[in-house]
């Protein structure tokens, strides 16, 4: 304590009192104003002036003083015994324990400046020494404590945020007193904003608020008009905007500063101070700062960037041959297109055998004319190829490795509740969890923090989720019918429509009546407790968890006839497998069996297949008229002599042939007005801008079919009844995704299948695949489906983008706060939930986007050999693809849910198999040797071999799956690469695997032998958290990411569905606890069997 009675302080206070006070000086003539004229103004002015002499001396004497300074008498003390000097006489210095010794010096030598030298201060006893060590750490303690307790609450704020993001209405934030104040103009404090946007949300509405108000459906007529003489109060714009900085990406533990998507780091796959650091060029780092939404957002932006380098890459190495392809050869093509890119473009074996090298003047050398032979080029193509192949094989290898590290590391560095928690996938249906908790723990010998059983009431679910729609509707009407009496009383009864009131109270009548009639209906068919079908056991230690795993990780022997006794619960044998997040857990379909699923899986399977068939139905018939319309100027080759010929003997040589099959070589010379102009070639321009028009609309309708498998999969998906959200989307990611890739990437191999032009009843001829003539038209189609591909995914969420924008601008406007208060004629708003969900915005889907990701780079990497324009298109996707939605994540979309690494897990897997797919398509382009032939191979010599005589018969009809042609085409030289390439690959894989399978097989017999658990377990211990906590105690400190329980009535999505408090739902655990505050029968045996579950101690 401070010593104010000290010799030091009376001599300080004595100074002070005799040093002039310049404050007092400063307000002086306001102060001779004030005491009534007795100091005259100018009294006042020599009283300043001298004391201002009198500072000037001081300041001269003090400069003085330091230009010549004397040596200090405590200069030679310790600083420790300085600082004990100054405790003892009551001087507190602030930072003193981090000042240097001559700052101590001259604090000692002002305070003791008029006073002898002060003694050293006495030495401590040993037993004041102890009081003060005491002391010291009861402090210290405090501190402590109070620092942990603002970072728990810190914690649990961020903690009950993310759960309430799994809310349909997302996150409502709340304002504090002290954020309460007034504001100018007509707009009210902020306490008064809040108070109206919680009397217009549902969630505050006494009559549909939580389980402590009287039930909607059993209001008496005079409830029924006190409910409706609430005064309707206006949605807040204000709210509004505080909900929208809530709800939308933000740093973490501040909503008032929102991502910046030009300057926020995303990081990448890399080693930080390993090899990979050389390849980090732009210094983006390995963090994300997206991080705090989970690895499944970081590892999908890292994913795009990965997918944009590797197509950068590739178009790099690929040039040269894109390069050869459009300048190398005089143009194949009559008119400058996407085709002229293709290695069609190059012209076949029998009129081009060689290339000219572009930018290479024959004149610099002597001995080289700048030519390559056709065959050579080839070997060079196929060079490339396995180069670039290569280097795809490696960069997946290394995505694999990177985001396994990333998921892993995560692991360890996140508590969630799963890290406790096993499934038990079936159980007796009289458990309870006291029983089941007694079980494990007898088993394991760890402490059981908590059981959550599931029972068969997915029905039941159905109903509350379907009466939660009722509820908000109802009170939408209820709203409706506050504003019009609120006109009326502000305005008179004259506003209130008659007809418009009357058809409003029968619409609150009609859904009232609804909710009656569900609520009965779920009471008839809830008597009777439901049967309990899986359950989540909880245990407080890893420990246990693991534990239990390694109990119930038997061999085929032990899971069969010999199943441990002491394993079995109730006499029934159970197994118990890692259970999901419980924020993903689908609870209502807990119930469906897995042969059910599979029957629905089916049918939507077919319905997919079926889109599949209407989208080649449908390419097939446009390319028939696209065919059609070509024919109509011809395809056979102009005379050689057509340049020299007159313009009348031109005419005559078309005129005199019906459909003349060179009509085109006139038409073109002439101008587009001209061929209008010309009798003879307007049906000509007809039937080419036809064929154009059928070109682009072939790709908007594979891209639209695109679309529509989008919005099936999504249905479907909802249809199929998954147990758990994470399922549900892997599901949704891989279906979409072949199903895209069929429609885009391989309905152009599709015009040559006999049986299939048969079956849909078409006569087209189209030119074989990867011949000349099918780059000008299924592979011209393909990169126009790949040009479309680049936006038309984003169109729809930036056409809902731009709307949103517009609604949000038009509430942020002055004049919208004279349209919510009711001025006009008709609101737009009833409610703050209606206005809240304008600035809400949609949910972040990544599964459509991995799909969509994937389909783009499954065709442009496959196709890549024979088109590698498809690169830059590929290149161009992923880099617009990234931006436009980094562009929306930060502005757009809302909060996402903590999405698992697992969809892009499936996404890398999937990868994989383009490799292969890759290596097959590049032996069937460059093995066409109408464009590309060996030097040993003669396709009119080999008639024998090829079966045909003639080189326009081998180019339309070439089939590397016929019989021996096959072999013929890979005995190529420059195939020979790919093929050695992909058979390497495939042996890899194949010994790969057979090596798994064995070492498996080995694993599984030693455990057999042994009675051991196999390495399942000893993979769960690899990412055991790295600082170990108890599941009670991770609970109580906010430590979980995510919901932190399994109690389905602690699941705000079901909370809200449920219209529940969560006050209440932390005191039961049961479904079944809902009925006695919605339903009026209830049976005797459940109200037993209920309060038996909630009030079981675990």
């Amino acid at each position: 304590m401070t010593d104010r009675h000290s010799p030091v302080h009376e001599q300080m206070e004595q100074q002070s009192d005799d040093a002039p006070n310049l404050l007092n000086l400063a307000a002086a003539p306001k102060l001779a104003q004030n005491s009534g004229g007795l100091l005259s103004v100018q009294t006042v002015k020599q009283k300043v002036k001298a004391t201002a002499s009198h500072v000037k001396k001081e300041v001269k004497a003090t400069t003085k003083a330091m230009a010549k300074p004397e040596r200090s008498r405590f200069h030679t003390w310790s600083t420790a015994t300085l600082r004990e000097l100054l405790v003892y006489n009551g001087i507190e210095v602030r930072g003193a324990i981090r000042a240097p010794h001559d700052f101590i010096v001259g604090v000692c030598d002002q305070v003791f400046s008029n006073l002898p030298t002060p003694p050293p201060p006495p030495s401590k006893t040993f037993e004041e020494m102890a009081v003060m060590d005491v002391a010291a750490l009861k402090i210290q303690h405090i501190f402590t404590r109070k620092q942990a307790e603002k970072i728990e609450r810190a914690y649990l704020k961020a903690n009950h945020e993310r759960n309430r993001r799994l809310m349909s209405q997302g996150v409502q934030p709340s304002l504090h007193e002290s954020e309460r104040g007034s504001v100018s103009g007509r707009r009210e404090s902020t306490a008064e904003h809040q108070a109206n946007a919680e009397a217009s949300m549902m969630s505050h509405c006494e009559n549909h608020k939580g389980q402590a108000t009287v039930n909607v459906t059993k209001l008496n007529r005079k409830q029924q008009e006190d409910e409706l003489a609430v005064p309707w109060k206006q949605p807040s714009v204000k709210y509004a905007k505080r909900y929208y900085r809530h709800n939308h990406p933000h740093h973490a533990g501040d909503p008032t500063r929102p991502y910046d998507y030009k300057s926020t780091t995303l990081g990448r796959h890399c080693v930080i101070g390993g090899c990979g650091e050389q390849l980090d060029l732009w210094d983006e780092g390995q963090v994300s700062e997206f991080g705090q939404f989970g690895s499944g957002v970081t590892n999908y932006f890292k994913f795009l960037k990965w997918c944009c380098w590797v197509m950068f890459i590739l178009a790099i190495v690929h040039t040269p041959s894109l390069i050869l392809n459009s300048l190398g050869a005089a143009s194949q093509y009559e008119s400058v297109g996407l085709a002229s890119t293709t290695v069609g473009n190059l012209g076949d074996t029998f009129n081009v055998t060689t290339v000219k090298i572009p930018f290479c003047n024959a004149d610099d050398y002597s001995q080289h004319d700048c030519t390559i032979l056709k065959s050579e080029l080839a070997y060079f193509y196929a060079l490339l190829d396995c180069m670039a192949t290569g280097f795809v094989l490696v960069g997946w290898l290394w995505l694999r490795s990177f985001e396994k590290k990333e998921s892993d590391n995560l692991d360890r560095a996140t508590v969630t509740a799963s890290d406790y928690t096993i499934r038990v996938p079936k159980i007796p249906a009289d458990t309870t969890e006291t029983q089941l908790a007694g079980h494990f723990a007898k088993i394991t010998g760890c402490a059981v923090a908590d059981v959550s059983i599931a029972y068969d009431n997915s029905e039941e679910i159905e109903m509350y989720f379907t009466r939660g729609k009722l509820m908000k509707e109802r009170f939408l009407t209820v709203q409706k019918i506050r504003y019009v009496r609120s006109v009326a009383k502000r305005h008179g009864n004259h506003m209130i429509d008659e007809e418009e009131m009357s058809s409003l109270l029968k619409t609150k009548s009609d859904i009232t009546s609804k909710i009656e009639e569900l609520d009965t209906l779920r009471a008839i068919k809830t008597e009777t407790f439901p049967d309990a079908i899986q359950a989540f056991v909880t245990f407080d230690t890893e420990q246990g968890f693991l534990k239990a795993m390694k109990a119930y990780t038997l061999n085929w022997v032990r899971k069969g006839p010999c199943f441990p006794r002491q394993l079995r619960f109730k006499g029934m044998r159970i197994k118990a497998v890692p259970a999901p997040e419980p924020s993903t857990i689908l609870w209502e379909n807990l119930g469906v069996g897995k042969w059910e699923r599979l029957r629905r899986k089916a049918q939507t399977t077919m319905l997919a297949l079926c889109l599949v068939v209407f989208s080649i139905v449908f390419t097939l018939k446009a390319r028939e008229v696209q065919q059609n319309a070509i024919n109509e100027g011809g395809e056979k080759e102009c005379p050689a002599d057509w340049e020299d010929m007159t313009t009348q003997a031109k005419v005559q040589m078309i005129t005199g042939v019906d459909e003349s099959p060179i009509l085109h070589c006139y038409c073109q010379e002439l101008s587009m007005i001209g061929q209008w102009n010309d009798p003879m070639c307007k049906e000509y321009v007809k039937a080419k801008t036809i064929s154009s028009a059928t070109a682009f609309g072939a790709a908007g309708a594979i891209s639209f079919i695109n679309w529509a498998f989008t919005l099936l999969m999504n249905k479907a998906a909802v249809f199929e009844k998954h147990q758990s959200m994470d399922s549900m989307e892997a599901s949704i990611l891989s279906r979409t995704f072949i199903l895209q890739f069929l429609n885009s990437g391989c309905v152009m191999l599709c015009y040559n299948i006999d049986w299939l032009k048969a079956a849909v009843g078409s006569d087209l001829k189209a030119d074989a695949d990867f011949s000349q003539e099918w780059y000008a038209s299924g592979g011209q189609l393909l990169m126009f489906t790949m040009f479309c591909m680049m936006l038309s995914p984003h169109v729809a969420p930036y056409m809902r983008f731009r709307s949103i924008r517009a609604e949000m601008k038009k509430c942020l406007s002055p004049d919208f706060e004279d349209l919510l208060s009711g001025r006009t004629d008709e609101v737009p708003y009833y409610t703050q939930d209606d206005l809240n969900a304008i600035f809400l915005g949609p949910e972040f889907h990544m599964d459509l986007r991995y799909a969509q990701a994937l389909v783009n780079f499954f065709i442009c990497f496959i196709y890549m050999t024979g088109m590698p324009l498809m690169l830059w298109i590929g290149f161009a996707c992923f880099y617009v693809n990234y931006w436009i939605d980094k562009w929306l994540f930060c502005t757009f979309y809302r909060i996402p849910p903590m999405y698992s690494d697992r969809m892009g897990r499936t996404a890398t897997s999937l990868l994989g198999w383009s490799i292969f797919l890759h290596l097959v398509v590049s032996i069937w382009s460059l093995g066409n040797r109408a464009i590309f032939e060996s030097d040993d191979f003669s396709i009119i010599s080999n008639s024998t071999v090829t079966g045909f005589s003639t080189f326009d018969e081998y180019e339309a009809n070439y089939n590397p799956f016929r019989q021996g042609e096959l072999r013929s085409s890979l005995e190529q030289k420059h195939v020979q690469p790919l093929c050695a390439l992909l058979g390497g690959l495939v042996c890899a894989w194949f010994i790969n695997r057979q090596t798994k399978e064995f070492t498996s097989f080995t694993k599984n017999f030693i455990n057999f032998i042994t009675c051991g658990s196999g390495d399942k377990t000893d993979n769960l211990m690899s990412v055991m958290n790295t600082v170990q906590v108890s599941y009670t105690r991770a609970k109580q400190r906010g430590l979980i990411k995510g919901l932190n329980t399994y109690n389905i009535l602690q699941n705000p999505k079901y909370r809200e569905a449920f219209n529940i408090k969560e006050e209440w739902a932390n005191k039961h655990k049961h479904v079944t606890s809902i009925r006695k505050l919605r339903a009026d029968q209830r049976t005797m045996s459940s109200t037993v069997r209920d309060s038996e579950g909630d009030n079981a101690m675990l």
